[in-house]
């Protein structure tokens, strides 16, 4: 395999387990992050995926392989490493054993970075360390799990995406059963779908007459009226196709 051709991709949802070598001798990463070294890409992104250390014919280079799936992991053994992508895995494995700031700030690969500096929040719940990401997608999901942690929903202002800043205040709106943070959504129609899920959990089919004029409320009548059984909501449904998809709900 040529050097130039080495391919890093990584995926993290939240949480990584490095699992050492394998019966093959292959670097074997967890189901929720993989690594490729094909210089192809990967057909598959959600399958176990691993570096083939046998690849390696510098057997300098293939031993340091072997050896991110080893124990004794330190910043001496990495900063050791030559090729930095490997270099970066193994500050990235070094950070999951013991969370610092510090090994983050050694890591030169982006998404390795910011996944370590994802960890370090998560372990010590300091959430200004999400600032320090530079990728939004990863830095809106540290700010949507310090929602959830800190139950302060104004974080979600500080996510970029829109996408992922309504998730933020839908998640937060529906778990604490907070209407007012509906309100925040920037669709109007997942406002009303927010205002109905709330009502739903709480069994109260009045919730939709209390939405602001501008939401519409047909989409909200339509989920109370099917989870209460209730008629005289899906009479309320101005929209002639979800109305008749909200009689078809009710069991008479």
């Amino acid at each position: 395999m040529k050097r130039e051709h080495l391919l890093v991709i990584f995926i993290i949802m939240f949480a990584v387990q490095i699992s050492g070598c394998t019966s093959n001798n292959e670097f074997q990463i967890g189901p929720r992050f993989y690594i490729s070294v094909t210089g192809i890409g990967i057909d598959d992104p959600l399958a176990h995926v691993a570096i083939s250390c046998r690849d390696f014919t510098n057997p300098y280079e293939r031993e340091k392989c072997h050896g991110l799936g080893q124990s004794n992991l330190s910043i001496s053994y990495c900063d050791n490493i030559i090729l930095q992508p490997f270099k970066d895995v193994c500050y990235f494995a070094l950070n999951e054993r013991a969370s610092n700031i510090s090994i983050c700030e050694k890591i030169q690969t982006l998404d390795y970075r910011d996944a370590c500096y994802l960890k370090v929040a998560f372990d010590s719940k300091n959430f200004s360390v999400c600032e320090n990401m530079e990728g939004q997608a990863l830095k809106g999901a540290c700010y949507s799990y310090a929602v959830i942690w800190t139950k302060d929903y104004t974080l979600c202002t500080k996510i970029v995406e829109q996408d992922e800043k309504d998730n933020c205040y839908y998640n937060y709106a529906t778990g604490n059963a907070n209407t007012a943070v509906c309100d925040q959504l920037s669709s109007k129609v997942r406002a009303s779908a927010c205002y109905a899920e709330i009502g739903r959990a709480r069994g109260d089919y009045q919730i939709c007459d209390k939405m602001p004029a501008d939401v519409p409320k047909d989409f909200c009548y339509g989920i109370i009226g099917t989870a209460t059984q209730n008629r005289t909501l899906c009479d309320k449904i101005g929209d002639s196709y979800r109305k008749e998809r909200c009689y078809e709900g009710i069991v008479a």
